[in-house]
């Protein structure tokens, strides 16, 4: 009985990789945008300073139409307190949820986890979740514009006590279905 349950398990993934094959498609692209850090862990006589400029190159795959995953490198900028600055970046790995609303039109949300690298006055590293949401307008059968907005936990350094705040970027850019 076991025996006829693994084949019939068996024989139904690889049905699923072959259905999943005929849409599969692989994903490049980038954005940039702005990062911002809720910076309340910082006291105003600190002078800290939360936004800053960031980009992000992000390669993923579609299984089908509506699930995927995608892998991310992003520079989160820099962010200040008084004469101290750190810079942050992230390695995102994140499942993607997607829909399309009409013809070249989709919304996606995302959420996974993030590594992320700061070097304040001792540099830190944490794996946090992500998560996040975004759409993308295509202009071809292969470019496509891409908005998202994603959040992170990051943990900086810049005063004795350092603090870990949460990191929001808003980013546009494009990306190229292979």
């Amino acid at each position: 009985m076991l025996k006829r349950q693994m084949v019939a398990a068996a024989v139904a993934a690889t049905g699923m990789l072959f259905s999943a094959g005929a849409f599969a498609q692989a994903y490049v692209g980038g954005t940039v945008g702005r990062s911002v850090v809720n910076t309340t862990g910082c006291s105003a006589s600190q002078g800290c300073k939360g936004e800053a400029n960031m980009a992000k190159l992000l390669a993923g795959y579609n299984f089908n139409e509506n699930f995927g995953l995608e892998a991310s490198y992003a520079d989160l900028g820099k962010v200040s307190a008084g004469s101290v600055t750190a810079k942050g970046t992230a390695i995102d790995l994140a499942a993607i949820a997607r829909a399309e609303v009409t013809n070249g039109v989709g919304v996606f949300i995302k959420g996974g986890f993030s590594r992320t690298k700061t070097d304040g006055i001792i540099g830190d590293k944490a794996t946090e979740a992500v998560y996040g949401l975004g759409a993308t307008y295509s202009l071809t059968k292969q470019v496509a514009l891409r908005a998202e907005w994603e959040t992170r936990k990051v943990q900086y350094n810049l005063t004795q006590n350092g603090w870990q705040e949460t990191q929001r970027n808003l980013s546009v850019g494009v990306q190229y279905t292979f």
